[in-house]
């Protein structure tokens, strides 16, 4: 749980700082838009000026104006929302709303400037109105529903408000044909609420699916670092959909050692001892994984392989005899592979409950299997110098995984360290 939280938190954080970036991307987007507009209308009102009624020619200053404060504010934040990210500072939940309402009213502004410039009816139609629509789009950036949707219902309330002055002030103009009704203007107000709706709606998915994705690798992080790099992707999928961290399960155990690998070493710097095991353990780990199997740990020049925990697939038991088996076989087949030395191994196999789960204190956590099942099957590999055998397995293992008898030699029964009952045990190699 505590894992869980510490994700969630650094994942909150981390989410935090690329809505940042994305509000950067916004204003900065918005900033160039001001700045392209800016110009347009420039060109057009100095190409038109004398087509200005003389006046209304003292009001074209303004929406300069406006635009040199709208582009001066887009970059402004811009410059607030980088300072914040380089300091890892979120943004204050306030301020955003404060941000979406004075971004709706610069195109308000412009709207009524141009109201004014022309006449009413036409200033409601003009470009400035349809920036709305932009503003309201680019609020998907801020990933937030209800931010999306009060740009939108700004949107509309600031709209209608100019479409209510104006009716009030010129009714003259209105009713002039369906285009100019009060009815078919005011939709556009029902419009900008409905696109911040529905923007809204996208952020949240968008966003939703983004943080499902982040906390799927999250977890699956997690799980590969408890359980180390060498599971296998089916294992990883698998437990990232366990509901039980602790439980009881009927498990294969196999230890594995490489013979003689002390007398080995003597004559070898250790750059070159770990490559060799390095290039023994990779096919082995992949046998392992490809036979269902988990390595729970490394011992030195040897590991200890679980069969039916986390998962259990199909005959835990007999899944760790092909696994072991091949590895045997696969180690004869590159006898050359590993230059005038043959890696010799020694494996054993036991079958039995154990409980099984997470070990965790506040700096480390490990996936571990206690029970005498492990104790068991670890005094059964070391038996194989007794026996000068490379595989052998418990009666419980034979009988689990349905093996041959006769294809086996069944060993004298022997007493282990720890244990008083006899042990029988069949080798297999």
């Amino acid at each position: 749980m505590e894992n869980v939280v510490a994700i969630d938190r650094e994942f909150t954080s981390a989410f935090d700082q690329e809505l940042l970036k994305s509000e950067k991307q916004r204003v900065t987007i918005l900033g160039f838009l001001f700045i392209m507009v800016m110009v347009a209308f420039i060109i057009t009102a100095g190409t038109n000026f004398y087509n200005f009624n003389i006046e209304k020619r003292q009001y074209l200053y303004i929406p300069i104006v406006i635009f040199t404060f709208a582009i001066a504010y887009q970059f402004t934040l811009r410059a607030i929302f980088e300072y914040r990210i380089r300091q890892k500072k979120n943004i204050i939940e306030a301020a955003r709303y404060i941000n979406v309402f004075i971004d709706m009213t610069i195109p308000t502004a412009m709207t009524f400037t141009f109201m004014v410039i022309t006449d009413n009816l036409q200033g409601l139609s003009s470009p400035p109105s349809y920036m709305y629509f932009a503003f309201i789009l680019l609020s998907v950036l801020r990933l937030d529903f209800k931010l999306a949707f009060f740009s939108g219902l700004v949107a509309a309330i600031q709209y209608s408000c100019l479409l209510f002055y104006a009716w009030q002030a010129t009714p003259e103009l209105f009713n002039h044909g369906v285009s100019t009704t009060i009815f078919f203007i005011s939709a556009r107000s029902v419009i900008f609420l409905g696109i911040g709706t529905v923007a809204g709606l996208v952020s949240k998915e968008v966003k939703e699916r983004t943080e499902n994705a982040l906390r799927i690798v999250s977890e699956r992080n997690a799980i590969i670092e408890t359980f180390g790099k060498h599971v296998s992707p089916e294992v990883v999928d698998q437990l990232m959909h366990q509901e039980s961290e602790i439980e009881s399960r009927e498990v294969a155990v196999m230890f594995l050692d490489i013979r003689n690998f002390t007398s080995f070493s003597e004559n070898r710097n250790p750059v070159e001892i770990i490559g060799l095991l390095n290039e023994a353990f990779a096919f082995m780990i992949e046998i392992i994984n490809k036979n269902h199997g988990i390595i729970n740990k490394f011992l030195g020049d040897g590991f200890m392989a679980v069969f039916g925990a986390p998962i259990s697939k199909d005959n835990n038991c007999l899944n760790a005899i092909q696994a072991a088996l091949e590895i045997i076989d696969t180690l004869d087949a590159r006898k050359s592979g590993f230059e005038e030395d043959h890696f010799r191994v020694g494996i054993g196999i036991h079958y039995g409950e154990a409980v099984t789960g997470i070990l965790r204190s506040s700096t480390r956590k490990e996936y571990t299997i206690i029970g005498d099942v492990v104790n068991l099957a670890s005094r059964i590999e070391q038996l194989n110098k007794k026996f000068e055998s490379e595989l052998l397995v418990s009666d419980a293992v034979a009988i689990s995984a349905g093996y041959d008898l006769d294809r086996a030699e069944k060993m004298q029964m022997v007493t282990v360290k720890g244990r008083q009952e006899p042990v029988q045990t069949y080798k297999l190699r």
